[in-house]
């Protein structure tokens, strides 16, 4: 009923569906706002990435999917992954990096290092990666772009010493 009414008021989008679950009390939901605090990030209000605070998401479609595809451990995982290396970021391209990260940690290559895979994402701040996707159109073909540049800072000597330093 409250969604209802909220739609006859204003054009709804995801997000504002999804915290209208949450006050519902809908278990899903909760269930994937809880892993995205306990990975300690939150969900963003508003859509517009300008109006985003650092560690907020916005992309909870994604992880609905992935969290019902792969499960909840993987999922906190990749955000706790994110959570730590984006510290006080706003994570504009955060769906992107949490797609393509988990297309890696789901279908690895042979001989992957799961911690030095995480570890990969602090070769670039957020605008850095950003870069990566900058014209690719769609959010699988962001995801492909993001998972091929991860793998790439993962396979770098010189990039992969530059953060252990």
């Amino acid at each position: 009923m409250f969604v209802a009414a909220n739609r006859a008021r204003r054009a709804i989008n995801r997000l504002d569906d999804f915290h209208a679950a949450l006050v519902a009390g809908d278990e899903d939901a909760l269930e994937i706002n809880r892993v995205i605090e306990a990975a300690g990030l939150r969900v963003a209000r508003q859509t517009r990435s300008q109006a985003w605070l650092p560690g907020e998401v916005a992309f909870t479609g994604s992880i609905t999917s992935v969290m019902g595809r792969y499960g909840e451990d993987l999922v906190l995982e990749a955000l706790s992954a994110m959570a730590e290396a984006f510290k006080g970021q706003v994570l504009s391209n955060g769906a992107s990096i949490f797609l393509g990260l988990t297309k890696i940690m789901v279908s690895p290559p042979e001989g992957l290092e799961r911690h030095r895979l995480l570890r990969s994402l602090y070769a670039f701040d957020m605008k850095g990666w950003s870069s990566f996707v900058q014209g690719t159109k769609g959010g699988d073909g962001r995801a492909q772009a993001m998972r091929i540049a991860i793998l790439e800072a993962y396979n770098d000597p010189a990039t992969m010493q530059r953060i252990a330093a």
